[in-house]
């Protein structure tokens, strides 16, 4: 089976697009390892909001 593909390079709204969706899973990623409480970051952050290690 063989694939063919034409590749052209991305548009300046489309990187940075990709670059925004790369943070926020970045962002989402490290709440979930370091934070139980408050993830979202609507109350300025507390020692208490952090996980134990």
């Amino acid at each position: 089976m063989n694939s063919t593909f034409s590749a052209t390079p991305l548009d300046a709204k489309s990187l940075s697009n990709i670059n925004d969706y790369w943070r926020a899973c970045n962002y989402l990623a490290a709440g979930m390892i370091y934070l139980q409480d408050n993830p979202l970051l609507r109350k300025p952050l507390e020692a208490d909001h952090i996980k134990n290690r």
